[in-house]
């Protein structure tokens, strides 16, 4: 975990969210039920409309007079 923080030049507060970050859901599931690991589809769904809204925002004001359907 320290080689990729130094690699991306950030050292993460919360050690788990990397974890997290990093754990496939087929990994997550095949665990026991006495270890808890969450997989990373929260932080993705998370992510996914992180970039939706920043799209969509650069969108809205790059095209002005652009109607729904065609920013869509």
């Amino acid at each position: 975990m320290k080689e990729l923080q130094n690699a991306i030049n950030y050292h993460f507060k919360d050690k788990n969210i990397l974890i997290q970050a990093l754990t496939h859901s087929s990994f997550a599931n095949e665990t026991h039920d006495s270890v808890k690991v969450q997989s990373n589809e929260r932080l993705e769904f998370l992510g996914d409309a992180v970039v939706s809204i920043v799209t969509a925002s650069y969108l809205f004001f790059k095209f002005p007079n652009m109607q729904e359907g065609q920013l869509t």
